[in-house]
């Protein structure tokens, strides 16, 4: 007797092929997998975050944003707070993620009273460091 192979979808394949992409850190191709199977059907969280932590790794923010937000719209997730607040981050909008910080702490501000460097400093030191080296070049 001949026992019936479960049926695997392709965009299951596809998302599967995704994921092996993202732990060898090639999230070119990785992208390219997930929005093969977001064509061929697949609408899941696993999905639009993997693609959006693509599009983040690759540098695209506006792609990841645009992605976190459709999530936030089904759930105010933290940890999908947390990664849009990054986003926010990478793009010098300190504001915006200050905000979603706050939402994630209740009561949480810039520490800036307590005289060392806060969080906004580091990152606007860090960017300012990075033209910096690219002016050099």
């Amino acid at each position: 007797m001949v026992t019936p192979q479960p049926v695997v979808e392709p965009q299951s394949l596809l998302f599967r092929a995704g994921e092996r992409f993202l732990t060898r850190a090639e999230y070119a191709e990785a992208r390219l997998a997930f929005t093969l199977a977001e064509a061929a059907g697949l609408d899941s969280d696993d999905l639009h975050y993997d693609l959006a932590f693509a599009d983040y790794m690759l540098g695209d923010y506006p792609a990841a944003e645009r992605r976190m937000l459709r999530l936030l719209e089904r759930d105010r997730d933290e940890d999908w707070l947390f990664f849009l607040a990054r986003i926010y981050d990478k793009q010098g909008r300190f504001d915006e993620s200050m905000k979603l910080y706050q939402e994630l702490h209740p009561g949480w501000s810039w520490p800036e009273d307590r005289g060392d460097e806060t969080i906004r400093d580091r990152l606007l030191r860090k960017k300012r460091e990075q033209e910096a080296a690219e002016d050099e070049d």
